[in-house]
């Protein structure tokens, strides 16, 4: 049985006696621009990803939160992906609509950059290790994209030293966003995504493919066609049940707002339990902390939902942000961790510059 209550009476406590803007215990505005994603890295230190002024930038830090290293590229676009080892790093990201691939020492000095071409606008590149030193970039389009009619995501398989074995454009009817991708214990990939007809509103989908990226199957996440939907991430946990998170749209006062979302499924794409949140926000980030419960990040305002991986029960929202307006606010969020202590690491924009900060709650 998951041990909710003492967890919620902690965070109690600390709203409760906070007189602070915010209860974020350590946090960081490195410069005008957005975080995209953060990874967690072997010696409890951590990695973020995103652009400042425009161009991709890369940061480390250590377990005790202090920065080791930055990155910083000298062309427009982003990072938003990367994996980290002793050797050094591997960062993906875009530049000019390409796919954008480079490989750093563990000094930070460029041993090599590739970018890829593709037949659409990339906004995004996925990265997925899969092992022996190979990887897996997945090239994709924003799930809010306005373009319409491109047919599905493009893969490029590749090794450490910058050597491509393959790649090609995975073909769908429509548009179709890969988001958030993760893999599986013997090499199954897992893409939360979002589809587009013509004339159809968007549709938060989850879909499972091979190591060789062959569709296992899809499952749409929610099917009323008068409202559109995104699927944002995606996670799973030790038994194999996989939760993604997004948003869908409900009827406000006279306009539609977001709504977030998080769904459970188990290994054959069958939809378990479905469960709505946050009303004027989104789900952008799903994880399973270390005592084996739900953590989902929302976009507007940082706010954390807590929740029962068997059933989707409410284990406590937490407002980080006193006073934060969900419909007016600059604190944006995009990912987050759980580390070793199992405290929240959350990254996104704040005032509109890169943001990373840290809270010791869960």
């Amino acid at each position: 049985m998951k041990r909710f209550i003492p967890e919620i009476c902690l965070l109690f406590v600390l709203l409760s006696c906070s007189k602070k803007e915010s209860d974020f215990a350590w946090e960081r505005s490195l410069g005008r621009g957005e975080a995209f994603s953060i990874t967690a890295s072997a010696d409890s230190g951590f990695s973020v990803c995103g652009q400042i002024n425009g161009t991709p930038y890369f940061v480390r830090f250590n377990k005790k939160r202090n920065k080791v290293i930055d990155i910083n590229e000298n062309v427009s676009g982003l990072f938003n992906s990367s994996w980290y080892d002793n050797s050094g790093y591997l960062i993906a990201g875009t530049t000019s609509g390409k796919i954008y691939i480079a490989r750093y020492s563990s000094s930070g000095n460029k041993l090599w950059e590739k970018s890829v071409t593709c037949n659409f606008k990339v906004d995004y590149t996925n990265l997925i290790n899969k092992g022996a030193g190979n990887f897996l970039a997945v090239g994709t389009v924003a799930p809010d994209s306005l373009q319409n009619g491109y047919p599905g995501f493009y893969v490029v398989n590749f090794d450490t030293t910058g050597f491509v074995f393959n790649q090609k454009e995975i073909t769908e009817s429509g548009f179709i966003s890969s988001n958030r991708v993760i893999t599986d214990d013997v090499g199954n990939i897992y893409i939360a995504t979002t589809r587009k007809t013509t004339g159809s509103k968007t549709k938060a989908c989850v879909a499972k493919y091979n190591q060789d990226m062959q569709k296992l199957w899809e499952t749409e996440l929610y099917t009323n066609p008068e409202f559109g939907s995104a699927s944002i991430d995606i996670c799973r946990d030790n038994s194999g049940m996989i939760f993604v998170c997004g948003k869908t749209e409900l009827e406000g006062d006279n306009k539609k707002i977001n709504n977030s979302f998080i769904v459970s499924l188990n290994s054959s794409g069958t939809i378990m339990w479905k469960k709505y949140m946050e009303v004027a926000n989104c789900g952008v980030a799903a994880k399973i902390n270390n005592s084996g419960n739900l953590v989902i990040l929302n976009r507007n305002c940082f706010v954390v939902d807590i929740r029962n991986t068997a059933d989707g029960s409410d284990g406590g929202v937490f407002h980080v942000l006193s006073g934060c307006d969900p419909e007016k606010t600059d604190a944006f969020a995009s990912d987050m961790i759980v580390d070793y202590s199992n405290d929240l690491i959350v990254t996104g924009s704040r005032g509109e510059n890169f943001y990373v900060a840290f809270m010791s709650v869960l």
